[in-house]
């Protein structure tokens, strides 16, 4: 998953010296598990999963001023950490071609973040064994800090994916 945010803010240049401040952050999110089959029937299957998630995020601060010794300068402070998680995948099949979808996450552990988590329901059409569409709603969340620099972040919304399986 990428992420890129950015803001802007007026100030008061009397005060702060600054007409403006800029603020963008950047995140990248990769992860990776493996799962084992818990049940498996004719219509639905259970996985317990475990892996890693990998994060990096950048923030920069930049000052707009009609002060040239202010104007442009900047402040940038970074992370990269791992966290483990453990979670669960369902699939419940409703019809032939017709399925539903899920998966829980949690994990940190003050490993790397203290918590994150990570959530995802939906429904999918299969065309064939190899591709499907699925659509649904997800929502996550990590709450890193280290040395001063905090990540607190929850982030939700639909989801809508091309599923290729091989």
């Amino acid at each position: 998953t990428y992420l890129k945010l950015s803001a802007s803010a007026d100030t008061d240049p009397a005060t702060t010296g600054a007409n403006s401040i800029d603020i963008t952050t950047t995140s990248w999110m990769v992860t990776g598990f493996g799962g084992y089959s818990l049940f498996e029937g004719d219509v639905a299957r259970l996985d317990a999963i475990a892996g890693a998630r990998l994060w990096s995020v950048d923030t920069e601060l930049q000052v707009n001023s009609d002060d040239p010794s202010l104007d442009g300068q900047t402040e940038e402070d970074a992370q990269t950490w791992v966290d483990p998680l453990v979670g669960a995948k369902l699939r419940v099949d409703l019809a032939p071609s017709v399925y539903v979808a899920s998966w829980a996450m949690i994990g940190g552990f003050g490993v790397g973040s203290d918590l994150m988590w990570d959530v995802m329901g939906g429904a999918g059409y299969e065309f064939n064994d190899t591709f499907s569409l699925y659509a649904g709603y997800r929502a996550m969340s990590v709450d890193y800090s280290d040395d001063g620099f905090v990540y607190d972040v929850v982030e939700q919304g639909p989801v809508a994916a091309l599923v290729f399986n091989f």
